[in-house]
């Protein structure tokens, strides 16, 4: 009965992750939300995500570009070829600081093998958007992934009485830091 369980649930994955997959398509590449980032990253394959902000004049210029490669991929139907995503910073904001995004357009590839990810630092036009799809950013530096509850980590009190923010501990000490200097100058 357990071996007929883990087969269904093998089964399973590739109609879950199709489903996941088909609601995220945008028509060339797939339209990620901070919520559906992980999940994506949790499937098999590399993944090309384009972290963009739509007020963003350079963006705009990139999109055509980016538009062309990914729909030529898309087209491939190579299941195992790179994937295109992006994700609206202005409306994922956490992204921005999970993975230290300084500019936009901000260009990272992920290979779900590895919890680390390639960050993009070249030209901008479909040329150099093909040769990294194909070269794979084999010469990239590869950075750690951040897990998304990272900024939300919960820290031990040295007195064991539970558990804390780190956001509210550090107001407590801003607040206490506040309070003393009143009293000192009043």
């Amino acid at each position: 009965a357990a071996a007929c369980a883990a087969t269904a649930a093998r089964a399973a994955a590739p109609a879950a992750e199709a489903r996941v997959l088909g609601e995220l398509w945008g028509g060339a590449f797939y339209e990620l939300t901070e919520e559906s980032l992980d999940l994506v990253l949790a499937m098999p394959g590399s993944w090309l995500v384009q972290v963009h902000a739509p007020w963003c004049a350079k963006c705009a210029a990139f999109h055509p570009a980016w538009s062309e490669v990914a729909a030529a991929a898309a087209s491939n139907g190579d299941a195992a070829a790179l994937r295109f995503a992006r994700i609206d910073a202005s409306t994922s904001t956490s992204v921005i600081k999970r993975f230290g995004v300084k500019s936009f357009p901000e260009l990272l590839l992920f290979n779900a093998s590895q919890a680390t990810f390639r960050r993009y630092r070249g030209d901008f036009t479909a040329d150099a958007l093909r040769a990294l799809a194909s070269d794979g950013a084999g010469a990239l530096p590869e950075e750690p992934i951040r897990p998304a509850s990272e900024e939300f980590e919960l820290v031990q009190r040295a007195s064991g009485a539970g558990l804390v923010s780190t956001k509210a501990m550090s107001m407590g000490v801003t607040i206490a830091a506040l309070l003393f200097l009143l009293g000192v100058c009043v």
